[in-house]
Order: structure tokens, then sequence, then C-alpha cells
């Protein structure tokens, strides 16, 4: 049996174990529906690699799961393609190219390309750890899952430079303002800032916009809840309103004009 010109091997299911590694999903309900419909035409290959002596699962984990759900001993013979003793990096680019019809996750993808060594993903990557934080998954404290705003604001053109600068002091403000509150590290509040660091950071002082923002009543969470009642009267993003009233915090008190930042709404 050939699979696109590989060679499909039959490995028993005890010998598939985890990837351990961020790209990889979780197994999730779906094994649950994968045993109930079973259909062997339709289960495909499980993509592997060889670890001291085990086979590693790089994508499949549902699948393989869903056998096991089945009642499938340990020598169910599994249809594979065994890519070998490769890298982290390596196993990375396989996962992100078997899966690109598959509706990856955006954290998915982001980890893929980090494991891969991608320069913008590994910059982002150090900048977040430089915070005491971590990217993950979960809305817990000291953890960012909305990679795309980060990603947004390191390089917000495409096929522009990336401004590492803005980033690393929008979640520098975040956290000396807030701490690392998961509703001080939602995507629409990292976005909100970014987008006033990425206009005017050579005219912001970060001393005072941490102690403005840490002063504002309720803190990131009632930022948010009025930047969603602003959308509903102006329109726009909600993360565009954030930008708007973090200038208007920055600005309170100033009165000389050249001190002050342009409303993003006029």
């Amino acid at each position: 049996m050939k699979t696109i010109g590989i060679e499909t091997v039959w490995l028993p299911l005890a010998s598939l174990g985890k990837w351990d590694a961020p790209c990889q999903r979780d197994v999730t309900s779906l094994q649950h529906t994968i045993a109930e419909n079973f259909n062997p035409s339709a289960f495909g290959v499980i993509h592997v690699m060889e670890r001291d002596g085990q086979y590693l699962v790089i994508d499949g984990q549902n699948r393989t799961a869903g056998l096991k759900l089945m009642g499938c001993n340990g020598e169910y013979m599994v249809p594979c393609i065994n890519h070998g003793a490769i890298s982290d990096a390596e196993a990375a680019a396989i996962f992100k190219d078997v899966n690109t019809f598959k509706g990856l996750q955006a954290y998915n993808i982001f980890m893929s390309a980090w494991m891969r060594g991608e320069q913008d993903q590994c910059t982002i990557v150090d900048i977040v750890k430089n915070e005491g934080l971590a990217i993950g998954t979960g809305g817990q404290s000291s953890v960012i899952s909305a990679v795309k705003a980060l990603e947004r604001i390191h390089r917000p053109h495409v096929k522009g430079e990336p401004d590492a600068e803005a980033l690393h002091r929008t979640l520098h403000t975040i956290v000396s303002a807030w701490g690392r509150d998961r509703h001080a590290l939602h995507g629409t509040i990292i976005s909100g800032v970014g987008q006033v660091y990425l206009r005017d950071k050579a005219r912001i002082n970060d001393d005072e916009m941490v102690s403005k923002l840490a002063r504002r009543t309720a803190g990131p969470q009632k930022l948010l809840g009025d930047a969603r009642g602003l959308k509903s009267v102006v329109g726009g993003l909600v993360a565009t309103c954030v930008a708007d009233l973090v200038v208007q915090e920055y600005n309170r008190g100033r009165r000389a004009s050249d001190r002050m930042l342009r409303p993003f709404r006029s």
C-alpha cells in the first residue's frame, strides 16, 4: 500500500506514544465521534516519528484515542507513515503541512512556527517570557492565548518591518499597570494598547502611561466593558475603542496640545 509516494507501514497500537509538543492539539471529544462512527476506509494514516526506540504520533492523536475507546488492544495494527528519527522542528513542519486544510487554530499554527525556528514567532516568545508570561490556550493568569494580537503588533504590515519595541512596551505597560491578571491579558486589551504604541511610541512616557492606567477605576475588565459600550455607539472594532480610551486616559490632565496624543476617532 502506498500513500502519496510514501510507503505506509503497519504498527501496533501499543507502540504509538504521545509527542509532547506545544504545537500539538489535545485529544478532544472527537475521539468519541471517531469510535462511534468508525470507518476503516476513512481512517487515513497516522504520521509518526522515531524517538528513543518509540514511535511518537505527529498527527492522529484523536484517531488513536478513538481506537482505544473502541476496545482495540495493543496488538491492533494501525496504518502509519513513519518519518524516521527527525527533529522536533522537522516534525512541526510535517504537522503544519498535513493539517493545512484541517482548520488549525491560531495557537497551533503559531507554536508550529516557533518550533520550526521562524524568527517572528521566536522573537515574540522571547518578549512574552521577558515579562514573566507564557503563551498557551487557557484563560488563566500569566498566559496569553491571543497570538494573533501579538503577531499584529510585532509585524503590523505583512510585508513591512517587525516592531519588537512596540510589542515589548505594550506588554510591559500592561503588566506594570495591572499585573498578570487574565483580564489584563485579554486579546482585545493587548490589541488596543498595542495600537497606541504602534502609532505613538515616540511620544509616550511609559511611566506616565503605567501610572494613569493603574489608577483607572476597576482596571482592565472595566476598560474592556467601556470599550464595548463605546463600540455600540460609534461602531468599529472594540480594540480601536480600547485604544481611544487609553489615549483619553493618557491625555487626562495634560494642557499643552503638543504633549497630547491624537484620538483614534475624530
